[in-house]
């Protein structure tokens, strides 16, 4: 679809964040499918390898509908991964990220 093929030509940084306990994961994505990339390995893993998410995954498999997605910054794909990882340090500062831990 149209909106798999713009997130996958992008990076960014965006995060999980719980409706309920306002826990908050901030991540990025550089790799060679942007942003979709990044999506779809939460969706496959449920965790997206990050500690703490694979934590609450083994106690709850369904403790994601609890999150709600936002891409807070985007990346063209020529941007230096360095560049994109500050960014994610800042937006973790900003957003008060609970469950960053990797």
């Amino acid at each position: 679809t149209s909106w798999e093929t713009g997130l996958s030509q992008f990076y960014g940084v965006y995060q999980y964040r719980n409706r309920i306990t306002n826990d908050c994961y901030v991540g990025s994505a550089y790799g060679s499918r942007g942003l979709l990339g990044r999506i779809m390995e939460y969706k496959t893993t449920k965790h997206g390898n990050n500690k703490q998410l694979i934590e609450k995954y083994s106690k709850n498999t369904n403790y994601l509908s609890d999150y709600d997605f936002t891409i807070l910054e985007v990346f063209t794909p020529n941007t230096p991964k360095g560049d994109v990882i500050k960014s994610e340090q800042k937006w973790k500062k900003i957003q008060g990220s609970t469950l960053n831990s990797n």
